[in-house]
């Protein structure tokens, strides 16, 4: 299993999910809901090398997440599609790995940017 010391998630991150709701008028409007908040992580921006090689494959990734599990990340799948903030920078989650399965720490791949204008 791949460890993370305490140490090394020194960065503060917030984690969103996106809602829809109806106004008076019952137009919708999309907005950010957070899940968790000065959550400790590690956030690693991505080689050169492992940017060409995720854009083969259709997605970029700019960043790589490491933080420690949590019950609000049971379905990962899920997760894909919320955003996280680091101070005034987003970073779009395209997936989520709980690694080794073992529930301990979860691994995140982003990318940098703003989602839908929001």
């Amino acid at each position: 299993m791949k460890s993370v010391r305490a140490g090394n998630l020194r960065q503060r991150i917030t984690i969103q999910q996106k809602i829809v709701t109806l106004d008076d008028y019952g137009q919708e409007s999309a907005g950010w809901a957070t899940v968790l908040a000065d959550e400790p992580a590690q956030v690693q921006p991505m080689s050169a090398t492992e940017f060409i090689r995720s854009n083969a494959q259709s997605m970029i990734v700019t960043h790589k997440i490491t933080m420690r599990y949590r019950p609000e990340f049971i379905n990962t799948q899920v997760m894909a599609g919320w955003r996280i903030t680091m101070g005034s920078r987003l970073l779009n989650i395209i997936s989520v790995m709980n690694i080794d399965e073992r529930n301990v720490m979860i691994e995140v791949l982003a990318n940098e940017g703003t989602q839908d204008g929001q």
